[in-house]
């Protein structure tokens, strides 16, 4: 292989290295295609590293404040049962009250017939 044809042979698989990277899709293939095609790692490792730290920062901070919305919520939802607990009391104690003088009024009826 000449030196033009392995210059661009490298250039190209580099950029599709650093594609894969950005992309975050088949970056371990490329990674052994790399290797087996004894692409410098000078080339390529540098990329990598930096789009791996920001990859990995990237997903730290989405879970970060993924779980800060998620309790915020949790607080909300605290509020919410309290609500829906009150307005379940609140429909037992009218119902019973209601069921409670319907039999009482059953039980006039009959005593009275």
């Amino acid at each position: 292989m000449d030196a033009q044809t392995h210059f661009f042979q490298t250039l190209v698989n580099t950029r599709v290295l650093r594609l894969t990277k950005i992309a975050a899709t088949l970056s371990v293939p490329a990674l052994i295609v790399a290797g087996l095609l004894r692409i410098p790692w000078k080339r390529w490792f540098p990329w990598f590293l930096i789009a791996e730290t920001l990859w990995t920062g990237s997903l730290v901070l989405i879970g970060y404040y993924t779980t800060e919305a998620i309790s915020h919520v949790a607080e909300g939802m605290e509020f919410v049962l309290l609500g829906v607990s009150l307005l379940f009391v609140t429909f037992l104690v009218v119902w019973g009250r209601r069921l409670l003088k319907r039999l009482e009024q059953e039980e006039a009826d009959n005593l009275l017939s």
